[in-house]
């Protein structure tokens, strides 16, 4: 069994009383950020995590068990804030040949004494049993510990999620066969109640942690005697957030440094394009071109929209106004009036093209934004 997760320590760097905070690595700079993370903690044998490959590596030469973390800060959780976090981990089964060789990439979370892991297993169980690739759990509490090992056939790379509820007291643990985990369906795994018994399948712990206790969170590479070669156990996408999930608007603005520039009306990147029709024509939140992707014209003796649109934008929409004259009130283009919108490549770029019938012919449109 590992050990306990001793490399969650007090000397981390603590965030506190936090409303709501997203901190992510891709790794792909393949430098450690001392910003974000700790140097490797190495507990058992002879191993290393290195960015490398754009990713978070674990190497170790077999010599005996080995694990090792790397630390990214203590959060306290103040029994008022909702966390998420995540990564992309893999294992391949190409380092074990030998019966009782097995190892993982997990994420651990703990206060200490208490922890959990979940992580991509892979090795052979027995004899005649080969493990193959598997979910691996971990968890110690007040009277002992536990583990959930569930055998499935893993694609190369998987996501692995805690979650934290603060009104339930309650940490989910998910996992995603995807390894786009923007994409891919999050699957509920385990749950664990952090101030009472937790129970899994037969096993019963009292994890004895208090809904107020300071977490601890990690990147973790373990094998029990195998060498793990250069580029074959790994994690990726790291993010960690703090605070109910960002959608829509909110997500794409949360891009922008400055809180007091995320408004919809603000033009925060100075293009002259205010932030809410940068996002709902697929602009970048900070992008300096002034090309808002909008062209209005007529073809055919027909009035013609192009435009950008942003696919993901589900909060808002967009909608077309009409008059005859400026006196006239505007009027709002509904059901079978915008007859086609269609995608076109207009100069290397992905447009809609919109197209009216002539019976709605007027001299003055506008484009409006709705939710």
């Amino acid at each position: 069994m590992k050990k306990i997760c001793t490399f969650l320590t007090a000397s981390t760097l603590c965030l506190a009383a936090i409303n709501a905070q997203t901190i992510s690595d891709d790794f792909n700079d393949n430098s450690r950020d001392p910003a974000i993370w700790l140097p490797p903690s190495l507990i058992d044998g002879a191993g290393d995590l290195l960015e490398q490959n754009e990713h978070v590596e674990f190497t170790t030469t077999g010599v005996g068990e080995t694990e090792v973390g790397q630390s990214l800060f203590k959060f306290d959780t103040n029994d008022q804030a909702e966390w998420r976090v995540q990564m992309v981990a893999s294992m391949s089964t190409s380092n074990f040949s030998e019966v009782g060789e097995v190892g993982t990439v997990s994420i651990g979370i703990g206060t200490g004494d208490h922890y959990l892991e979940l992580g991509y297993g892979a090795g052979i169980l027995a004899e005649g049993v080969p493990l193959g690739t598997a979910l691996a759990a971990e968890w110690t509490g007040g009277v002992g510990e536990a583990d959930k090992i569930t055998i499935m056939a893993l694609p190369p790379a998987v996501g692995i999620r805690f979650t934290y509820d603060p009104q339930l007291h309650l940490i989910r643990t998910y996992y995603n066969l995807s390894a786009d985990i923007t994409a891919g369906e999050w699957i509920l795994y385990e749950s664990f109640t952090i101030d009472g018994s937790t129970v899994a399948g037969a096993v019963v712990l009292n994890w004895g942690m208090a809904p107020n206790d300071t977490f601890y969170f990690a990147i973790q590479g373990w094998s029990s005697g195998a060498a793990i070669a250069a580029g074959s156990a790994w994690a990726d996408d790291f993010t960690f957030h703090v605070g109910p999930d960002l959608t829509g608007y909110d997500l794409w603005a949360s891009a922008i440094p400055e809180a007091g520039m995320r408004g919809t009306t603000v033009d925060a990147s100075g293009n002259g394009i205010p932030n809410l029709l940068q996002y709902v024509y697929g602009l970048d939140p900070m992008a300096t071109d002034t090309d808002v992707k909008l062209k209005i014209q007529m073809e055919g003796g027909l009035p013609v929209i192009y435009h950008g649109l942003n696919e993901t934008a589900t909060d808002y929409h967009i909608g077309y106004q009409f008059k005859n004259s400026l006196t006239d009130s505007w009027m709002s283009a509904v059901g079978d009036e915008a007859t086609s919108m269609v995608p076109v490549q207009v100069n290397g770029k992905t447009l809609r093209k919109l197209t009216f019938p002539m019976g709605l012919i007027n001299n003055f449109m506008q484009v409006e934004i709705l939710p």
